[in-house]
């Protein structure tokens, strides 16, 4: 006997599965690679990870130059990073009270207070001095760059700037950053369950010497994990 064919139908729904369930898997390979999708389209991982990801890395822009920070936004934008915007250092300490940003661009050269002096004002707070700052200046001295690195920036990139270079060192920056988070909450767990150890091993230890002669006496000492 001969196996009964498929109907044009059923054969038009297999096919049809088949074309939405590849473009499903192309969109997902897509934003495994990195492709730029919007800050929203980016899965969120599931359990006990609270790592910040693409599209939870906040940037903050300080520039007095519109048009840098039109460009810089722009580019980042397109990687699928959040972005904060600030035209002095003033407007970035007001957006610094309610907002903390995973990494801070910074330009050197502006009105009333200069990238250098809010950097090392930044440095100085408990609150931001464990976020990382980038220069972006077109002071290009060697003095410059010592004098910017000395008072806690973690890279220095000079005008006119190249998009792409911003970007790769952008994203040594969330790889840096990651990890430094990976490594703060492991030491959060350790401390967490080293205390744990310790109070039930403090409980195993006899509180009297009930049963014991007089003449006997003991001695604990407690010595952690």
């Amino acid at each position: 006997l001969k196996p009964a064919s498929r109907s044009a139908g059923q054969n038009r729904q297999q096919r049809t599965a088949g074309i939405v369930a590849g473009r499903r898997g192309l969109e997902d390979h897509r934003i495994a690679w990195g492709t730029p999708v919007t800050p929203g389209a980016l899965p969120r991982t599931k359990g006990r990870n609270t790592l910040p990801m693409k599209g939870e890395f906040l940037i903050l822009i300080v520039d007095d130059s519109r048009m840098n920070r039109m460009v810089l936004s722009r580019s980042l934008a397109m990687e699928g990073y959040e972005l904060l915007e600030a035209e002095s250092a003033d407007a970035a300490l007001k957006i610094l009270d309610y907002r903390k940003p995973e990494l801070i661009l910074l330009d050197v050269v502006m009105p009333e207070m200069t990238g250098f002096d809010l950097c090392r004002l930044l440095k100085q707070q408990k609150a931001t001095q464990e976020i990382p700052i980038i220069f972006i200046t077109s002071l290009d001295s060697t003095e410059d760059k010592i004098k910017g690195l000395e008072l806690g920036a973690v890279d220095f990139i000079t005008k006119p700037f190249n998009t792409a270079e911003i970007l790769a060192r952008v994203r040594t920056q969330v790889a840096l950053r990651q990890m430094y988070l990976t490594i703060l909450e492991t030491n959060l767990r350790i401390q967490k369950d080293l205390s744990t150890a310790r109070r039930i091993q403090q409980h195993l230890l006899p509180s009297s010497n009930e049963g014991v002669g007089k003449d006997v006496s003991f001695e604990y000492v407690y010595l952690p994990c």
